[in-house]
């Protein structure tokens, strides 16, 4: 029986329009060559067109006249015609458009470098991270070390995201040169390739600012390890199938349960359907896990997430939060686990980034122009 290759896999070395990243023979994520122009972490100069003071948020414009959305910080006072400083965080998707983030805000695996335009010597951690005084001992070695290579005096304020930590709280040596490596890196590639106004008020026009890096590059650095290959005949066929099997409403996993999901405005919820396992509820809950946030991921599902899960006892419950924390580190974005509803449905929030996997025209295209290459050939 055939399978994918690990690693990276590159649909062609030459300028990729594709790269798939395969674990253990399974297709996991599926990434498109960005338009670096609106790309995720792309900063911008935006036209401001709308102050909606109910809901705290401001629209705007790109240059290219794509409509932005974000949430206005603290006491800002910019009204429509001003420009703003605002970082892309999400692709537009239904009736929502790109949405941002106010300021300059440049995102890793590891850490996110927020602008503050002068040393701050601040070195901040996730506040998903419940506060320890372990925690408290570990954020004084950590600003030591980046204060040591130089990170606070960039103008950036460094916070460290919960990606870096166990979920004891802890970060081992080998981590904490991966984050100080990481924000290095971003640091560098940002006062390399960003064109910063260096007085908003004389700036006249909307623009992009920092385009960030390209795809390909970033996936290199965060998949560091894995090989780099590139999609034979057989692998797209093989690429196609797991995609559109991952695309359906209802995913068989491996120990015979099946997961239900469906979208509506507010959600996804997700069902399991476990008759067909023959597992106890503990035994099914932790088994179908690995499928489930393998789902998540691939899908590139977001928002709020509610799984219908088994009637579990207390111990059970803890099980399955453990294991869930474990599995959500595989995905970039870390879904975050909330816990149990009092119903009994496991909760899950994960941030909007790149379009859900059956609604992105990106993928849908290359796949297309793929196929219609080998009809006619």
């Amino acid at each position: 029986m055939f399978s994918l290759n690990d690693g990276l896999i590159f649909d062609r070395l030459e300028e990729p329009q594709l790269i798939a990243v395969v674990e253990s023979g399974r297709l996991v994520d599926l990434w498109t060559s960005d338009d670096r122009f609106s790309g995720l972490g792309s900063v911008h100069l935006a036209r401001v067109t709308g102050r909606f003071d109910q809901h705290r948020r401001l629209k705007g414009q790109l240059a290219d006249g794509r409509v932005v959305s974000w949430q206005a910080k603290g006491q800002t006072k910019q009204q429509a015609g001003q420009l703003a400083l605002v970082t892309v965080t999400a692709s537009a998707r239904e009736e929502k458009p790109i949405q941002a983030v106010d300021g300059i805000e440049l995102a890793g695996r590891y850490v996110t470098l927020r602008w503050r335009g002068k040393a701050t010597e601040l070195v901040c951690i996730s506040r998903k991270l419940r506060p320890s005084a372990l925690l408290d001992q570990q954020l004084e070695i950590i600003s030591e070390a980046c204060r040591g290579a130089g990170l606070l005096n960039a103008g950036f304020m460094l916070i460290i995201r919960r990606s870096a930590f166990t979920s004891e709280g802890l970060m081992s040596k080998v981590l904490c040169k991966a984050v100080i490596a990481e924000a290095s890196q971003i640091i560098e590639d940002w006062q390399r390739d960003a064109c910063m106004p260096a007085d908003l008020r004389v700036e006249t026009q909307a623009r992009l600012v920092h385009a960030g890096l390209p795809v390909t590059d970033k996936l290199r650095q965060i998949e560091d390890d894995k090989p780099v290959g590139i999609l034979t005949d057989q692998d797209w066929q093989l690429l196609c199938e797991q995609v559109a099997h991952a695309c359906r409403s209802d995913i068989k996993t491996k120990v015979g349960a099946v997961l239900y999901i469906e979208q509506t405005r507010a959600a996804f919820m997700i069902d399991i359907d476990s008759a067909a396992s023959k597992l106890a509820p503990g035994i099914l809950s932790l088994a179908i896990l690995p499928d489930l946030f393998a789902a998540i991921r691939l899908r590139r599902l977001a928002g709020k997430i509610f799984v219908d899960m088994p009637a579990l006892k207390k111990s059970q419950r803890a099980d399955v939060l453990q294991k869930a924390d474990e599995l959500a580190r595989r995905d970039l974005r870390f879904p975050d686990c909330l816990g149990f509803t009092r119903s009994g449905m496991l909760e899950l929030s994960v941030r909007h980034g790149r379009p859900v996997l059956d609604k992105d025209d990106r993928v849908r295209a290359v796949i297309k122009t793929r196929l219609g290459k080998e009809e006619d050939g």
